[in-house]
């Protein structure tokens, strides 16, 4: 089995075909779906945020069998992404998407659970606290999770996420009341 780093890739990875939208509805349904599996796994695994489709990234191309993803094959599995919440567009030419690991409402869940099942109704947090804190340990929300914030701002979206330095400045003065 072929490895991207300590990352195990599927073993469509090697089929050329994969590479290729396939014509077919049933094939390209099959196709799509490997795909988003495939890209949601690497990117939590690798802790990867944003995907620009005009830059590199390793998934979309193999040297093993010489085969790159078309723009359309690239635009086509990100997009069936973002029609599924499991990403968002950053831009309105479609070049960069921000992954989500978990959709927006899964967070949304997430987050009230934590809040009811340790006491937190009715205070105010920063988003660190909820990454940091004790009763976070161990738990999606904790130190190592993929806890971001995005947010609508007119027509942009904003989004803040760990490792991202202006993020950290945002997240700093963000509270949010529970």
């Amino acid at each position: 089995m072929q490895k991207l780093g300590e990352f195990k890739l599927p073993h469509f990875f090697n089929y050329p075909p994969y590479f290729t939208l396939q014509p077919v509805r049933e094939a390209r349904e099959k196709q799509v779906q490997l795909w988003k599996e495939l890209i949601l796994d690497y990117c939590r695994t690798q802790k990867i945020f944003v995907i620009g489709l005009e830059e590199e990234f390793p998934l979309f191309s193999n040297s093993v069998i010489e085969r790159t993803l078309s723009h359309e094959a690239r635009e086509a599995f990100l997009s069936a992404l973002v029609s599924e919440g499991h990403a968002e567009w950053l831009d309105k030419g479609h070049r960069k998407c921000l992954i989500l690991w978990h959709r927006i409402q899964d967070w949304a869940e997430i987050i009230l659970n934590f809040v009811k099942d340790n006491g937190f109704e009715h205070s105010v947090m920063t988003v660190e606290e909820i990454r940091s804190g004790i009763e976070s340990r161990g738990t999606v929300l904790g130190e190592e999770s993929d806890l971001w914030f995005l947010w609508r701002d007119g027509t942009s979206i904003n989004c803040m996420f760990p490792g991202n330095q202006a993020s950290m400045e945002k997240e700093r003065k963000m509270y949010l009341t529970l």
